[in-house]
């Protein structure tokens, strides 16, 4: 019985002597934006570390599962943005470099920017860059506005990672 209170008592302390990460430990950097405060309008960022593509193969009664590729990240915000709309019109510029008016597509080189992301740490070492994307703006997110609303406008962004290998 004792060596189970022990037990307990030493898993206990180990949890409290943890520095668990929070989901408020990061910041974010956009390659580009003209302002200070993106990090200060990003409410939430959600993004999939990577996503490879599978294809099963029947064998008999097995399957077998083999990757087949590994599929760009894209990277979704929910932003807060100013009376300006600094946020919407940068996003707005960005997604315009990528398709003209008459439909051609320009080349990456004109439309790609760096995405930044650094986890917030405790210690001597107070940030670390964890992520460097190079991405394009996909997709501008639902604004709503209503008179009755509380709280801050907000709209979700997305962006794609252009390649889903090697260096960004």
């Amino acid at each position: 019985m004792s060596e189970d209170t022990n037990k307990l008592r030493t898993i206990a302390l180990r949890m409290l002597n943890t520095h668990w990460r929070e989901p408020w430990q990061f910041r974010l950097e956009v390659e580009g934006y003209p302002h200070d405060d993106w990090d200060l309008c990003v409410k939430d960022v959600t993004y999939g570390p990577n996503e490879i593509e599978t294809e099963p193969e029947q064998i008999g009664a097995v399957v077998l599962t083999y990757p087949t590729s590994a599929q760009p990240v894209s990277i979704s915000m929910t932003m807060r943005d100013q009376e300006d709309r600094r946020v919407y019109k940068f996003f707005e510029s960005q997604a315009q470099k990528v398709i003209n008016p008459d439909g051609t597509v320009n080349l990456p080189s004109d439309y790609l920017l760096k995405i930044r992301r650094f986890s917030l740490l405790h210690g001597e070492t107070p940030e670390e860059e964890t992520d460097v994307w190079k991405v394009f703006p996909t997709q501008l997110g639902d604004v709503t506005e209503s008179k009755d609303g509380e709280g801050l406008l907000e709209f979700p962004i997305t962006f794609i990672q252009f390649r889903s290998l090697g260096d960004q």
